[in-house]
């Protein structure tokens, strides 16, 4: 399975669920009693300029899948943890399988498991913070461009004596975020960010 995280910056989470849920369905075949998954990605891109130049323009984009498998056993749990940045049904089959398989054979930590009751979220507590602008997610590298040269002019015409610049830059991204856990506890967060400077 393959999908481009530009092309579903506000339908990511349902992505990151299904893949979390994939993964737990594999722990619970292999053999693991608990397991918790989680799925975080995102874009992040900057702009530089310096008197009047582009200087540089930088996207990255990242996304990964984080499992932690539990095994009980009479002196304990025994877990194993792993991660991969491949999000198939193949990748993540094979990924999982091996984390269950190497759990079963580490020693049982009587401290290990899942959060304790009453870790889970508060009844009646915000779930979404309003920390997500689809227009900054969307938001189009010339204009940051532009943004970033008109800061950096702001900058040089408070006083003539002003003659040079370290220069501007505008960085802007997004991030999306889903854990759950095989005893039905799930959420999911995403937030945008933006800096300009001179």
């Amino acid at each position: 399975m393959s999908q481009d995280i530009d092309k579903r910056p506000s339908g990511m989470a349902n992505f990151n669920e299904d893949r979390c849920n994939f993964a737990l369905a594999v722990a619970r075949r292999a053999g693991a009693d608990l397991a918790d998954a989680a799925v975080a990605g995102g874009r992040s891109t900057s702009v530089k300029v310096r008197l009047g130049n582009v200087i540089e323009v930088v996207q990255s984009r990242d996304q990964g899948l984080s499992v932690r498998v539990m095994v009980k056993d009479k002196d304990g749990i025994k877990t194993a943890t792993t991660s991969t940045s491949d999000l198939g049904d193949d990748a993540i089959e094979r990924l999982v399988t091996t984390a269950v398989a190497m759990a079963k054979r580490t020693a049982a930590d009587p401290f290990a498991g899942p959060p304790e009751a009453g870790f889970e979220p508060i009844e009646g507590a915000p779930a979404d913070l309003q920390t997500w602008d689809e227009k900054l997610a969307r938001f189009d590298p010339d204009r940051a461009v532009q943004m970033a040269l008109a800061t950096e002019a702001a900058a040089l015409s408070v006083d003539p004596r002003f003659t040079n610049s370290e220069g501007g830059e505008m960085s802007w991204g997004y991030s999306e975020l889903h854990v759950t856990d095989s005893r039905g506890h799930g959420r999911s967060k995403r937030a945008t960010s933006v800096s300009l400077w001179t």
